[in-house]
């Protein structure tokens, strides 16, 4: 089962989201050029899952477990993915003793792979249409042709900007047309959020 953590809550903005977003986009486009300063596009996500066991002394146990996945990969398309089990957060903090007896919190790796050129996955349908237009027209008709996961544009966005800071920072003009991009689909709500790490974070949602 999926979950996300109890604590994310989201606040829409007061604005329009594609005044929001189209405003953003003016600030992008003035920041300045940034360089690299390595070899390889870091990222790391959460993906984080319900772990429950039902032979415990109070009945039910539960515990919030997130997967935590970090990627190198160069301008060759390869690297290495690392995933391991992260700090949970108990939905009922007095049953964390419980949880842990249970064995529904592990700190164990989960997998550890290295890539060779152009194997890393995903990435691969980018290849064919790179570079990316700063037109946002341009760069709408250039999403339009890969298959996004669940065709939604927030995917299609993600995955596009994922892939091109596989060569080094974005440039401004891109970040600005991606932007773009999603002020005119509909159905979009921006809001703002704290991530449980304390992060203050834009989210957009479709």
């Amino acid at each position: 089962m999926a979950v996300t953590p109890p604590v994310l809550s989201l606040s829409p903005v007061p604005e329009t989201p594609a005044k929001y977003l189209r405003d953003m986009a003016k600030r992008v486009e003035a920041l300045p050029e940034e360089h690299s300063g390595g070899s390889y596009q870091y990222s790391k996500t959460w993906g984080w899952w319900l772990n429950t066991a039902g032979d415990v002394p109070g009945g039910v146990a539960n515990a919030a477990v997130p997967t935590v996945t970090e990627s190198w990969v160069d301008r060759q398309g390869g690297g290495r993915k690392l995933s391991t089990y992260g700090d949970p957060i108990f939905p009922d903090p007095e049953q964390e003793r419980e949880a842990r007896e249970a064995g529904l919190v592990s700190g164990k790796k989960i997998g550890d792979a290295e890539y060779g050129p152009g194997q890393f996955p995903g990435g691969s349908p980018w290849q064919e249409i790179e570079p990316f237009a700063q037109n946002p027209d341009e760069l709408s008709r250039q999403l339009e042709t890969v298959s996004w996961e669940g065709g939604l544009i927030i995917s299609g966005v993600s995955d596009l900007l994922t892939y091109a800071s596989r060569s080094g920072p974005i440039a401004p003009g891109l970040r600005a047309a991606a932007l773009r991009v999603l002020a005119d689909a509909p159905g979009l709500r921006v809001s703002t959020t704290t991530t449980w790490k304390g992060s203050k974070v834009v989210a957009v949602t479709q």
